[in-house]
């Protein structure tokens, strides 16, 4: 496997990324350099020579546990073993190539982990211990594919490996009036995402990291928890801009618009919908798809959102089942925060 190797000239660091409690600074044992090549965010893991460990041995010791940037180890394979386990657990026979049954029930979650460890040890080396026929061989390719796209975009800098994240910025969850940065890897699901990436809700509302002032006026007007502010102040939760080119001028709000939308799709197909919402839902999964990401959304989208709201009145049993009071709020308020978005339009002069 190789990274590209980049001089640090070539990725300067544009940002820190600070607080008490933030996974990403435990792992770092700090406040986290985020480095730009291009219009990309590089986080920091770990050093190559750590990185190639991990690779080697990925089922270490407990004890290996307390060294710094055992999460980002973790994370490394996490991703693949979420695969392994969907898809063990969608096999109805009784046995899985090229895994024999015995190591299909050891691997599934919730197992008993140290006996896995030592079977899976037991595999290591030139050929294993198990023959693999064609389609089995086919199988192997296909994980280690799967495994090689984790770590697409990687990239060395002064002997560190660092991964493409998102933009950092804020969250505010109206629900407590908490404060955080966050790198937003929720905003972008992708199974590659580290294992312990925060997920977000309808109550979450993002702000870019130089809008922090922002992100304190909506947690005093809205947030429910008078002591939000002082809890920002203890952590030391904050993003510091040391170069304005790290900031992309996101569309937060949008993100924010994007997040809700998703939520209301997830909550709005467990079933068949009724005839009489039935073009609303597809509509709203429409304009979700023509959204390029959470940042550039569908001209569509919003207008769904509020159709989607509407359906309270049209089917309102069917509508109250799947949409609670709190929830509606948090999805009032997000689209009562997209009528202070900026928009762009152009008018032409008009000829005589």
């Amino acid at each position: 496997m190789e990274f590209a190797d980049v001089p640090a000239e070539s990725a300067p660091v544009v940002m820190t990324v600070r607080g008490q409690y933030l996974l990403e600074v435990e792992n770092w044992g700090g406040p986290v350099p985020i480095r730009m090549i291009g219009d990309r965010h590089f986080l920091p893991l770990m050093s190559t020579e750590r990185f190639a460990a991990a690779l080697r041995d990925p089922f270490p010791s407990h004890a290996y546990s307390t060294i710094p940037h055992f999460q980002f180890i973790k994370d490394i394979y996490n991703p693949i073993r979420r695969r392994l386990y969907d898809d063990l657990a969608n096999y109805g026979g009784m046995m899985a190539r090229p895994w024999p049954s015995a190591i299909e029930h050891l691997i599934r979650e919730g197992s008993s982990r140290h006996i896995f460890d030592a079977e899976a040890k037991a595999f290591d080396g030139s050929g294993g211990k198990i023959a693999l026929d064609d389609d089995a061989v086919a199988e192997s390719e296909r994980y280690r594919d799967y495994f090689a796209k984790g770590f697409e975009g990687y990239v060395v800098v002064d002997g560190v490996v660092f991964r493409p994240i998102p933009e950092p910025c804020y969250q505010v969850d109206v629900d407590s009036g908490i404060i955080s940065a966050v790198i937003p890897f929720g905003l972008f699901p992708n199974p590659y995402n580290p294992s312990e990436a925060q997920l977000f809700s309808s109550a979450t509302h993002f702000f870019a990291a130089d809008q922090l002032d922002e992100a304190k006026e909506l947690s005093r007007t809205r947030g429910k928890d008078r002591f939000a502010l002082e809890l920002l102040e203890m952590t030391g939760c904050a993003v510091d801009v040391l170069d304005p080119r790290a900031l992309l001028g996101h569309d937060y709000a949008a993100a924010g618009l994007h997040r809700t939308a998703r939520e209301i799709r997830q909550l709005f197909t467990d079933d068949a919908p009724p005839a009489e919402v039935a073009q609303t839902v597809l509509e709203l999964n429409q304009a979700l798809e023509a959204s390029e990401d959470a940042y550039n959304v569908s001209p569509d989208l919003e207008r769904a959102v509020r159709a989607a709201v509407a359906l309270e009145d049209v089917a309102p049993d069917w509508y109250n089942r799947r949409v609670d009071v709190e929830t509606g709020r948090r999805i009032a308020f997000q689209l009562e925060r997209q009528d202070s978005r900026p928009i762009e339009f152009s008018l032409r002069q008009p000829k005589l």
